[in-house]
């Protein structure tokens, strides 16, 4: 019976050692995702920053607007997209 009850723990020794190596390398790849997704979510906010401010531009520039539309109405889009 105590030869059976040292087995068994031995037994669970070993899954618990095998337990621990696998989740250390689970703990690298985790933090790399991590690591790539901070980065990914920084050039998305540098991509609105300058989405945003392309916008303001446009927002601000109303003869801009009027001068798209005058090419549009003098090379005859004007009627295609009627």
């Amino acid at each position: 019976m105590l030869e059976d009850s040292v087995s068994d723990l031995r037994s669970t020794l070993a899954d618990l050692e095998h337990r621990l190596h696998s989740v250390e390398g689970e703990g690298n790849e985790w933090r790399t995702r991590y690591e790539t997704q901070l980065e990914l979510n920084g050039q998305l906010e540098r991509q609105i920053g300058v989405v945003r401010e392309r916008l303001e531009g446009l927002r601000g520039n109303p003869m801009g607007t009027e001068q798209c539309l005058s090419v549009i109405r003098s090379t005859g889009l004007h009627s295609v997209i009627r």
